[in-house]
């Protein structure tokens, strides 16, 4: 059962860094914190973390199949999207790869969470002389009751939480059960072969999907249709050029 057993942290760095140091750590052990000093997103972006405003939430997870490590990234951030609607009740969506998102009621979407998955191998499950084993961290990040001002300027997808879109207080402790449940369902429902189900739910909960936008890669900027997700996970962008298959990014949309 996902949150067994559960570390519970006033405050700590990064709970993706706690989990991956936890050794030993068995297949759905949870840590969360009250506070983050150095929560990370990705690409090494900081998560703003302020003491009971957030679920600052790891998740460690073992003996995935390469298939689910591929879209990992897509099924954690469908199961919290999930949650969040559960919470509530307001039109939660997604933003490929990795990010929640919700409508403010004027149309503009606002990014209320994210999701960093890492791993790391781990040398001393080798046995017989096989590969090492490889435990992967579910790091989530949604903000349930941040002040405006508590967080960071975003000039696309500005931020939010879910008190300022609806009104309503929640905390970590009291989110938290919806959501391990939400991310147990959503993985056990991959491990039984139901991800065309699992892509199509996040294909239509995902903002700008179907649109046109760009995708801002490493080094250039993409733009075209964002057509679908591929069995992959990768996002199928229609581009004058012809389509490309892209496997992160970060999309705004025109």
């Amino acid at each position: 059962m996902f949150g067994e057993p559960l570390i519970v942290l006033d405050s700590v760095d990064s709970t993706n860094r706690y989990a991956l140091d936890w050794a030993g750590a068995p297949h759905g052990a949870a840590v969360v914190a009250q506070a983050q000093t150095g929560g990370r997103g990705r690409l090494g972006r900081s998560w703003s973390s302020p003491p009971g405003r957030g679920l600052y939430l790891s998740v460690v997870l073992r003996n995935l199949p390469d298939s689910l490590v591929a879209r990992l990234s897509l099924v954690i951030a469908l199961a919290t999207a999930r949650a969040a609607r559960a919470l509530s009740g307001l039109p939660v969506g997604t933003k490929w790869p990795n990010d929640i998102v919700a409508p403010d009621g004027s149309g503009q979407y606002r990014k209320i969470g994210g999701i960093l998955c890492e791993a790391r191998a781990e040398p001393e499950t080798i046995q017989g002389g096989g590969s090492p084993g490889r435990k992967v961290v579910a790091g989530i990040g949604l903000n349930l009751t941040h002040r405006a001002e508590e967080l960071p300027e975003r000039p696309v997808f500005p931020a939010s939480s879910l008190y300022l879109l609806g009104g309503r207080e929640y905390s970590a402790l009291e989110a938290l059960p919806v959501v391990l449940a939400q991310l147990e369902a959503a993985i056990e429902a991959h491990q039984a072969g139901d991800w065309p189900r699992l892509r199509a739910e996040f294909s239509a909960m995902c903002a700008g999907l179907g649109e046109v936008g760009s995708v801002r890669l490493i080094d250039t900027t993409v733009y075209g249709l964002l057509k679908e997700i591929d069995d992959g996970g990768a996002l199928i962008l229609t581009t004058a050029d012809g389509p490309r298959r892209l496997l992160a990014g970060d999309v705004s949309l025109i």
